[in-house]
């Protein structure tokens, strides 16, 4: 892990990390200044030997970590895939509340009991709208079907781009339903499984092809941990209002909210541009996977259905450790200058035949 931050130590660690971080730290000093939050012991600072701005400046760098440790569960959850987990974790919150009470912790039961009805939110609006997003994907399907010429076409590129293909795969998020459209794209439309397939890809990716998706994924994640971190400050004022009421404190909670969903909206865009990326590399360099992967094709040309029976075939051992049978033939790669050779073999051919 030390490794890869190093490495992401740039414009996408400072952008996607850093920023969200500085923002969490910073509206928690401003709230700590309003008196919306608690502040920090003057013996605390003393016993670290630290001045305020060396322990903001440690909170920001571990915030930031944190954030970038975590980046695939926050764009889990954004996604809609966490409603089972909020839902227990509620659960498991009431039950906690209560045991805390029955000890006298009245502050820990307070916060643990709100921390609970601010995940059983979230569960409760995941399960209610992914058949909302389910009927809206079979209406507007329905509307494609009226339509005809460009229209028609403008349309269902819209409806391709917004939600997968299928009922079964719509998720309770409108982002999660654009990451699941072009996650879906290259299992439709060539059979290959983009998940399992898509670390493959990269290998065969050239630089500036990972630099554009690269870059819409940063674009994106920015958007989403900066919402990530207004939820958290929403979070804690819903907190701090339950323990003290206060206006200011639900103010503030209610203003974070608002701004964390709004720039979770804000995200939206920037994840169909990086799906766009990805869709493009599936369809300009799979089939440099295709022939790296060694399979034996002895026709210069195929249709789409047999280049989908030939993913299918290279499939089953590469990924799930199944052997197809006699069907499936490799064949060694050629060394350069076999190909340089076999290249000029097909040039003389075909002058042949002119």
């Amino acid at each position: 892990m030390i490794g890869d931050v190093a490495k992401s130590f740039g414009k996408d660690f400072i952008t996607s990390y850093l920023v969200p971080a500085a923002i969490l730290v910073g509206a928690n000093l401003a709230l700590t200044l309003a008196g919306v939050l608690p502040a920090m012991p003057a013996a605390y600072t003393r016993a670290l030997d630290l001045s305020v701005g060396g322990i903001l400046a440690g909170e920001v760098v571990l915030a930031a970590l944190a954030l970038y440790q975590f980046q695939t569960a926050i764009i889990r959850i954004y996604e809609g895939y966490s409603e089972s987990f909020f839902t227990w974790s509620a659960v498991g919150g009431l039950v906690g509340s209560q045991g805390a009470w029955a000890l006298g912790l009245w502050t820990a039961g307070t916060v643990i009991l709100v921390a609970a009805l601010f995940v059983a939110v979230i569960a409760i609006v995941q399960h209610h709208r992914k058949p909302y997003h389910q009927s809206e994907r079979r209406r507007l399907t329905a509307e494609v079907e009226t339509l005809e010429g460009l229209p028609r076409a403008r349309r269902e590129f819209a409806l391709h781009r917004a939600y997968p293909s299928d009922d079964e795969l719509v998720l309770p998020t409108k982002l999660g339903n654009i990451v699941r459209a072009f996650e879906h794209h290259p299992v439709r439309l060539y059979n290959v499984d983009a998940i399992a397939g898509w670390p493959r890809l990269m290998t065969v990716l050239p630089a500036h092809m990972r630099d554009l998706i690269g870059n819409a994924q940063s674009d994106c994640n920015t958007l989403l941990n900066t919402s990530f971190v207004f939820f958290v400050i929403a979070l804690g004022c819903f907190i701090t209002a339950a323990i003290k009421f206060s206006a200011v404190s639900m103010f503030a909670a209610l203003g974070s909210l608002a701004l964390g969903w709004i720039l979770y909206l804000l995200a939206c865009p920037p994840a169909q541009q990086w799906g766009e990326y990805v869709r493009a590399a599936f369809d300009l360099y799979r089939l440099d996977l295709l022939k790296q992967t060694g399979i034996e094709i002895k026709v210069k040309s195929f249709t789409l259905e047999e280049e989908q029976n030939y993913w299918a075939l290279i499939q089953e051992p590469m990924l799930y450790l199944k052997d197809p049978g006699e069907e499936l033939r490799l064949q060694p790669r050629a060394t350069e200058k076999e190909q340089q050779d076999a290249k000029e073999r097909e040039e003389k051919e075909d002058d042949a035949n002119a």
